[in-house]
């Protein structure tokens, strides 16, 4: 198979490249159409946005959120140690934002409709500390947490400094400790990229941030990869293909049903996130999205430079092509809808198990985290994100680039000896292992 590709790498010079793709723009425009102007694409369009709008608002009631965002509340501490809490006001405003906080002192009234109450008193072997409140509006354990955890940490703070430790010392002793394995080649490597080298903690957001990034590249290629089936299968089983098939060559029917199915899952995806992100927008002048997940919040204060940006939507467009035109080629050997789930499966089992790597490689990180960024199958998933954090340089997500596009050549070449013969073939379904030992064998369309 390794003569027979570089046989045909050789032969393809400009004009019979031009010609293997000539045509692409009309099966593109028929293929979109054809998805525009489905009914049950339609429906299917307007859930989706309806689940947009209406998700937010529902999982914060759900979960506790108030209806109406609370303008100010007060709160009383009622202080019985020796330690002073300067910082807890500022603290409290930066846990219950965007809510006003006024504190005073003295334990919570019983008369009071709507108030928190914050006890901090000395027991024989420990502080205690009471969060009360009054009113339903303080029910939500999310607010309850982020007042309980303010405070918390200002009366540890407030302990050392009664202690006589000055600003700098109580840095200090605030430090975490964070451990870490490392193998002696590792550790001596001059310039080595640690996972906790700065000392600081595992950042919990940006790994909210890579399993979210994931989760959508995930989405974006199973929906694409559906739609492709699909649309192969529809069109094998109806008297259009004979037509195509004598004016288009096959790697332009293929490519051009890829694109479609792409555009079209873009526009899925811009609608359903766009909806999203528009119901968070009028609900938070409504509701209080406090009990909202703060990953959101993460997602928001992004601001990616356009080289970022740039990485984002290359490494995405390559990775989802290749997919796309592997479902293409495993779809063209079904002979039916009822067999498109084993086409499906073969490419889902490749997005799933890129997925469930990028969800433990940034943990691990290190030379494993760069090399995985370079394969075809996982950089999709992780090299835009580690680029961001900086894991990674611009070289080595231009190395992952030339593989996915080494890969998506291998594609295109595969479907130009095969898709023909596949897309007029009827019968049981042709698994992409037969496909590969039919593309070595030699069994290339007649031009």
């Amino acid at each position: 198979m390794r003569f027979l590709w570089k046989r045909w790498v050789k032969r393809m010079t400009l004009s019979k490249i031009k010609e293997q793709f000539e045509g692409t723009g009309q099966v593109f425009r028929f293929t979109f159409l054809q998805l525009i102007k489905s009914r049950s694409t339609i429906v299917t369009l307007l859930i989706t946005l309806l689940f947009a709008l209406a998700a937010l608002p529902v999982m914060t009631l759900v979960n506790g959120g108030s209806s109406s965002v609370k303008q100010s509340v007060a709160v009383y501490l009622d202080n019985r140690t020796p330690i002073e809490l300067p910082e807890l006001e500022s603290r409290l405003k930066e846990a219950l934002a965007p809510t006003d906080v006024t504190l005073l002192s003295g334990p919570l009234p019983k008369d009071e409709a709507e108030g928190v109450g914050l006890t901090l008193e000395e027991n024989d072997d420990a502080f205690g500390l009471t969060v009360s409140w009054n009113g339903a509006d303080f029910s939500d354990m999310s607010s309850v947490y982020a007042i309980g955890s303010a405070a918390y940490d200002c009366v540890n703070t407030g302990r050392l400094r009664h202690a006589g430790f000055g600003e700098k010392e109580i840095e200090f002793l605030q430090k975490g400790v964070v451990p870490d394995g490392l193998t002696y080649a590792e550790f001596s490597e001059p310039g080595a990229d640690f996972p906790f080298s700065d000392g600081d903690d595992f950042d919990s957001s940006r790994y909210n941030l890579q399993i979210g990034y994931s989760v959508v590249i995930m989405m974006f290629c199973i929906y694409s990869v559906s739609y492709v089936v699909r649309a192969v299968i529809e069109e094998k089983q109806s008297k259009l293909v004979d037509l195509l098939m004598v004016s288009v060559k096959p790697a332009a029917l293929l490519l051009g049903k890829v694109l479609a199915a792409l555009c079209f899952v873009f526009l899925y995806m811009v609608l359903l996130f766009g909806g999203m992100l528009l119901s968070y927008a009028v609900s938070s002048r409504f509701l209080d999205l406090s009990a909202a997940p703060a990953t959101i919040g993460t997602l928001l204060n992004m601001r990616p430079d356009a080289v970022s940006l740039a990485v984002i939507v290359v490494t995405g467009v390559l990775g989802c092509l290749a997919f796309g035109l592997l479902g293409g080629v495993c779809g063209a050997g079904c002979s039916s809808i009822d067999e498109s789930s084993g086409a499906i499966s073969t490419c889902l089992l490749l997005v799933m198990a890129g997925y469930m790597f990028s969800i433990f490689a940034p943990m691990i990180g290190g030379t494993l985290l760069r090399v995985a960024c370079v394969f075809p199958v996982l950089s999709m998933f992780l090299a835009p994100l580690q680029f961001m954090d900086g894991s990674i340089g611009f070289g080595t997500v231009a190395l992952s680039w030339v593989f996915q596009i080494a890969g998506i050549f291998f594609l295109v070449w595969l479907s130009a000896r095969v898709y023909s013969s596949l897309i007029m073939y009827n019968g049981k379904r042709i698994g992409f292992g037969k496909i590969l030992a039919m593309a070595g064998a030699g069994k290339e369309e007649k031009k």
